[in-house]
Formats: structure tokens, C-alpha cells, sequence
């Protein structure tokens, strides 16, 4: 499989239409879970333009995959800067929204799907800062070692050990309930 993969990656440097067509049926689940982890587990429309993008970077962008890491990891890169970027966006949205208009407050009714722990979990690693939810969602929840978690976010191993360990003593002190002290 990893053989397949790396031609597959050349014949995607090379141009082949139909490689690209196999990448993005090989790999729109990965980009899809790592979108909806890094957006904090909302999904929904952000989700699939995230998808969306990083698919039409990877065509535009193609012949410049050389190779250097895996295919997978050169898409895992492309998607944290795509979720990068939206994030930039909807934080520009809302400064240039807040200007125009006073806040109203809104009510979110969030579906219970799953236990009220998993939500709150959920909820906790989507209040991290964004660095910290990029290496919380990279590590533990797509189980990539911290090698490479670092460089897909283009940082240390170092840095990468740090950010964990600071995210988890976040969840740790946002998950705590009143009678856990």
C-alpha cells in the first residue's frame, strides 16, 4: 500500500487527472474527519468547504508535490492551513459583523447524540486555542505520532510535546466538575 501510495503521489506530480481523481477518493474521508476534528467538531457546511478547498489547492497546487513526506501528510499540512485560513476568515466576519451591529445573544440547541461527558469533551478540546486543538486532534484523535504531528504543523517536536502537555491540563481543568476538587 505505502509503494502504491508513492506512485501514486508521482503520477499526481505529473499531471495524471486520474491520479488526482483516486487521491481524492483515497483520502476525502481523512481530509473530512481531520476538517471537522480541528473545526471543533461543528462539521456541517465548514467541514465540506474546507474539503472542498483543500481539494482545489491539491489540483492547482499538484506539481509541486515532490515527495519529500508522504502524500497523506502533505494533504494532512494542506487541510490544517486550509482550516487555518477559514478560521482567519470567520474571525474577520465577526470583527467586521460586531462593528456593524451590537451583539445579540443567540441560543445554539445542540443535539444529544452521544453521552453528555463526550459533549463536553468535545466542547472542551473546541475551546482550545488553535494550536493546541491542531495538536490535540493530530495526536490523540488521528493517532499520529508526534513526529509527524510536527511536521504537519511545521514546528518542533519539542513545541508539539509542549502544546500537549498544555492541552491536557486545559481539558483536564475544563472537564473538572464542582465536585471534583
Amino acid at each position: 500500500m505505502h509503494n502504491d501510495l508513492r506512485a501514486l503521489g508521482q503520477r499526481l506530480a505529473a499531471g495524471d487527472e486520474n491520479a488526482f481523481e483516486q487521491v481524492v477518493r483515497h483520502f476525502e474521508g481523512d481530509v473530512g474527519r481531520l476538517a471537522r476534528r480541528l473545526l471543533g467538531f461543528r462539521g456541517g457546511n465548514d467541514a465540506d468547504d474546507v474539503v472542498q478547498e483543500v481539494f482545489v489547492k491539491v489540483y492547482l497546487k499538484r506539481r509541486s508535490f515532490r515527495g519529500a513526506s508522504s502524500l497523506r501528510t502533505w494533504l494532512m499540512h494542506v487541510t490544517v492551513n486550509c482550516v487555518r485560513s477559514m478560521q482567519r476568515r470567520r474571525i474577520l466576519r465577526l470583527e467586521m459583523l460586531w462593528r456593524s451591529k451590537p451583539p445579540q445573544s443567540a441560543c445554539v440547541d445542540e443535539g444529544a447524540i452521544i453521552s453528555e461527558r463526550g459533549r463536553q469533551a468535545r466542547e472542551a478540546v473546541a475551546r482550545l486555542t488553535g494550536k493546541d486543538r491542531e495538536a490535540v486532534v493530530l495526536h490523540y484523535l488521528e493517532e499520529m505520532p508526534v513526529g509527524l504531528v510536527a511536521e504537519i504543523m511545521g514546528t518542533s517536536e519539542g513545541s508539539v510535546m509542549v502544546r500537549l502537555h498544555r492541552a491536557r491540563k486545559k481539558l483536564a481543568d475544563m472537564l473538572r466538575g464542582p465536585n471534583d476538587e
